[in-house]
């Protein structure tokens, strides 16, 4: 089998991201010998065999092909950080852990909206993404920006120093929406879009904003309304729940897990949206 040469700016950037604590724990988790590993990172070049590739992606949560440059771009992340930028440090050839981290929650929010899809709309869920669905993405890309929080939430101080409040990184963002997002991402409720519209109309207020798309906005908005009538229309269809088997589950059981989720703005499956 034809060897291929890994990327190993990439290599380290996804080890960092997935949080090992030593090179020997991936080696463990992936069974690959860790003076394998050792050897090559300090060669500083890897030409490994597609089994050996296969057993890193997979226990780096990446696709094979970006390991190997096959695939150029990181999902979801833009080349360059500097917004326009045509050269400069390329977050596809350097990647670093958090643009990994922020690849991994979007590539799961696309797999999620398409499943939510299939679940409301049908035969029709795949058509319904490509027509509206899919700028749902866009609302994700926003909450997981620190400066847009910041600039919506914070005014400047005349005893402070407005671009230090502004130097931010979204890695603590992108660590908190994932864990917001959970129930949902694993299909233990639907997005309550009618608060999560809220919440994006107030962060397009962020007067930092640099990627300013009124198009792309409205596409958003008009997704989450889309999101929200198609997920109330097929919840009023469902039939409803018996009160004995409603009981069953206790006063403070379902009621409470719905009070929480929905201030998460996600709601349970099977509870009406508003």
């Amino acid at each position: 089998m034809r060897r291929k040469r890994l990327e190993l700016k990439r290599l380290r950037a996804a080890y960092q991201a997935c949080g090992f604590g030593s090179w020997l724990e991936l080696s463990k988790f992936a069974g690959v010998t860790h003076p394998t590993i050792s050897r090559h990172l300090s060669r500083g070049s890897w030409k490994a065999n597609p089994q050996t590739v296969k057993r890193l992606a997979k226990a780096l949560q990446v696709q094979p092909e970006w390991l190997t440059g096959e695939r150029k771009d990181l999902p979801f992340v833009p080349q360059f950080a500097v917004p326009g930028a045509k050269t400069g440090p390329s977050l596809w050839e350097e990647p670093s852990e958090f643009a990994v981290r922020f690849s991994w929650l979007m590539q799961r929010i696309e797999t999620a909206i398409l499943r939510d899809l299939d679940q409301l709309c049908g035969v029709e869920g795949r058509d319904a993404y490509r027509s509206w669905g899919e700028a749902l993405l866009n609302v994700f890309s926003e909450l997981s920006n620190a400066i847009a929080w910041r600039s919506v939430t914070l005014k400047a101080s005349p005893f402070g120093n407005w671009d230090a409040v502004l130097d931010s990184d979204d890695h603590l963002c992108i660590k908190w929406l994932t864990y917001i997002l959970e129930p949902w991402l694993v299909g233990e409720a639907y997005l309550n879009a009618g608060t999560l519209r809220g919440v994006y109309q107030a962060l397009l207020g962020n007067r930092e904003r640099v990627r300013i798309s009124e198009t792309r906005d409205k596409d958003a908005l008009r997704a989450l309304e889309q999101y929200s009538t198609v997920c109330r229309e097929r919840l009023e269809r469902r039939p409803t729940i018996s009160a004995g088997r409603e009981g069953a589950r206790g006063s403070g059981g379902r009621r409470g897990k719905k009070r929480s989720a929905k201030r998460l703005g996600v709601m349970p499956a099977g509870s009406q949206p508003r």
